[in-house]
């Protein structure tokens, strides 16, 4: 990182935006603006568990906030949910839940499982709850629909606190419990098979899946499912496999180009049969993740936007070379790409940098 960027990634949004009296001109990578979230001073424990993009509102979850209740001398845990401007920061609304989150899923519609209820969000943080009667252990949101799987054997579609269908699912536990949802409907894990059920109900396709099959997750029409070694896609609407890569899967994202994928220490890039573009990171060198891995990802026909835990980089999509990384203490989300510019979480703060 240049000692320019090094000195504006420390100076907040309003400073960098004062000096543009002084000639100065942003370039990328420079700050654009940054807003103090304050979401630490909401209780013990209170830093965010996850967050994401969800049309023009940054919604981010608290799983769990140790207040003391003065009344009763008692601390009392609850969940939070907060959604954000993503052109300034400014907080949209906030909520408090009577419990800890047990599970989210920050899409269509925002949603959040405690230990008894499922709770979904509009935009304007509209909340309808929806009691399950037992623990989730996976949930997913697409279509304006809710999908959540317990630990009662039940797969339960719910749209705005009103139950759709049920469907009776293998109990399991945790970690085999993936679930996966786009408008079409939702895709979940049954041992060693995915099955795909469509947003009425109706079953649709299975596949097999090996064993130690971990996170699944769709982006636009591929389902990419992630083992410990490698990356399948298979197409949403088929079930068919496109693709099998050795890159292990993170986090990833499409664009007309292709699929770029994260690993640990490795950024991948695949065209739409697979075939590789091009790798940097590992043994590739060319970008260094440093301790703890690339943890973020998110591109588009102009460039590929990385995090790891304490820096951002801008890479060129043609080729995966830096144009320019900045440093920051902790990056504990993102990057997301919105209209003000490319944003990360940095402990308790929203920073947008300026893209080239």
């Amino acid at each position: 990182m240049t000692r320019r960027r090094q000195f504006l990634s420390a100076l907040t949004g309003a400073t960098v935006a004062g000096l543009a009296g002084c000639g100065y001109r942003p370039g990328g990578g420079d700050i654009r603006w940054s807003e103090d979230l304050s979401i630490a001073a909401a209780g013990i424990g209170s830093g965010i568990t996850t967050a994401d993009v969800v049309g023009d509102r940054l919604i981010a979850v608290v799983d769990s906030s140790r207040t003391f209740d003065f009344d009763s001398s008692e601390f009392r845990e609850r969940g939070l949910v907060y959604a954000f401007e993503t052109d300034s920061g400014t907080r949209r609304w906030r909520d408090e839940l009577p419990e800890p989150v047990r599970v989210r899923a920050l899409g269509d519609p925002p949603a959040v499982g405690t230990e008894h209820a499922v709770y979904g969000y509009g935009e304007g943080g509209e909340r309808w709850e929806f009691e399950i009667g037992s623990a989730p252990l996976g949930i997913a949101a697409g279509g304006e629909r809710v999908y959540v799987r317990t630990d009662a054997g039940k797969l339960r579609s719910i749209r705005r606190g009103r139950q759709q269908w049920t469907l009776d699912v293998p109990a399991s536990q945790r970690h085999d419990a993936a679930v996966a949802a786009d408008h079409r409907g939702v895709v979940y894990r049954d041992g060693d098979r995915l099955r795909r059920v469509d947003r009425d109900g109706s079953r649709q396709w299975n596949r097999p899946v090996p064993s130690e099959t971990g996170d699944v997750r769709i982006v636009d029409d591929l389902l990419f499912v992630s083992t410990h070694r490698e990356t399948v896609a298979v197409e949403v609407a088929s079930g068919r496999e496109r693709w099998r890569s050795d890159a292990r899967l993170e986090a990833v994202d499409v664009t007309d180009r292709g699929v770029c994928v994260v690993s640990d220490e490795r950024v991948t890039a695949v065209d739409h049969a697979g075939e590789r573009r091009w790798r940097v990171g590992g043994e590739s060198g060319g970008i260094e993740a440093g301790m703890g891995g690339f943890t973020g990802i998110v591109a588009d026909e102009t460039a590929v936007y990385v995090t790891s835990a304490d820096s951002i980089f801008e890479l060129d999509p043609t080729d995966g070379s830096v144009r320019w990384t900045v440093s920051h203490d902790t990056v504990s989300a993102g990057p997301f790409r919105v209209d003000s510019g490319v944003l990360v979480l940095v402990d308790d703060r929203l920073v947008c940098h300026h893209p080239d």
